[in-house]
C-alpha cells in the first residue's frame, strides 16, 4: 500500500513537454503511513493532506485511484507540519518519473528527480 501526492508539475525540473505528460498525474509515495490517503504540495511549497469535503470535514479522504478519478477542487485541504526528505513517483507511457522534495519548517525547499 503506499498514500498518493499531487503537484503542480511547473514545480517538477522535467521539460516542458514532460510538465504537459504529468499535468493530471498521481503520484505514489511510501514516505507516510500508507494509509492510501492523498496529499498535496502546494503552489506555495506547503505539504497538505486531503479531507472529505462532506459530512465530518475532519476525516481524511482515502484515494484509491481505481475506483475514482479527483481534481483537487473537488476536496478541502490542510496543511501539516512536515520536515525533511519525501520521494514520490509515477510512471507514464512507460516512463519512470521519480523526485525527492526536501521540506524545511513545513516549506518546500527543493524539488529534483531522481534518475535510475
Amino acid at each position: 500500500m503506499f498514500d498518493s501526492i499531487i503537484i503542480n508539475p511547473e514545480k517538477l525540473p522535467v521539460s516542458g513537454e514532460e510538465k504537459i505528460l504529468l499535468k493530471d498525474a498521481v503520484f505514489q509515495t511510501k514516505n507516510f503511513d500508507k494509509l492510501l490517503l492523498l496529499y498535496m504540495i502546494s503552489d506555495n511549497d506547503e505539504l497538505l493532506l486531503s479531507k472529505q469535503k462532506e459530512g465530518n470535514s475532519n476525516e481524511p479522504y482515502f484515494y484509491i485511484e481505481e475506483e475514482m478519478k479527483i481534481k483537487p477542487n473537488d476536496l478541502l485541504f490542510d496543511k501539516i507540519a512536515y520536515h525533511g526528505y519525501l520521494n514520490f513517483y509515477t510512471s507514464i507511457s512507460s516512463l519512470w518519473y521519480e523526485f525527492e522534495a526536501k521540506f524545511t519548517d513545513d516549506k518546500l525547499i527543493s524539488i529534483k528527480r531522481i534518475i535510475r
